[in-house]
């Protein structure tokens, strides 16, 4: 649940591109492949660097958006948007995305593995449907930038 609530969806599904990005979709599916750190570090620190990274990015990604829809002129700053969304999703990508589903397959008994890894699925994609579903209605009402502080 956490990795859904981290927006993961929502910026794969909407944000990407309304952030002002020019990348062309090949370079935007290199961002999003396949980690190759995660077999070489332990897996906590991973996770922790992981999570730390996706909170500095949409941290900081959400101040930009508050203070540009202030009417503070960030013109100066247009590289923000791109580069913390990429962060981002390098961050997640080494940790908290592959790596929850191979922690839980571990801590789980083999007595229960299948039920709950079956919930775990069922869990993750009914959050990933409301995060989807709601995002554009949440930022309407209360602001892009306040939503990324929220997820972060």
């Amino acid at each position: 649940m956490f990795q859904q609530l981290s927006g993961i969806d929502a910026i794969v599904m909407y944000i990407f591109k309304s952030a002002g990005s020019n990348l062309p979709s090949e370079i935007c599916a290199i961002i999003f492949g396949a980690p190759l750190v995660t077999m070489k570090f332990n897996r906590k620190f991973l996770l922790i660097v992981s999570s730390v990274g996706m909170i500095i990015s949409e941290t900081i990604l959400g101040i930009y958006c508050i203070l540009r829809d202030s009417g503070i002129n960030v013109d100066s700053f247009k590289f923000i948007p791109v580069s913390t969304l990429c962060f981002f999703v390098l961050s997640f990508n080494f940790g908290m995305g592959p790596l929850c589903w191979l922690v839980s397959i571990e801590v789980y008994s083999t007595r229960i593995k299948t039920l709950a890894m079956a919930f775990s699925v069922v869990a993750y994609h009914v959050v990933g449907f409301f995060i989807s579903q709601y995002y554009h209605s949440v930022e309407a009402l209360i602001g892009m930038g306040p939503t990324f502080i929220i997820f972060a």
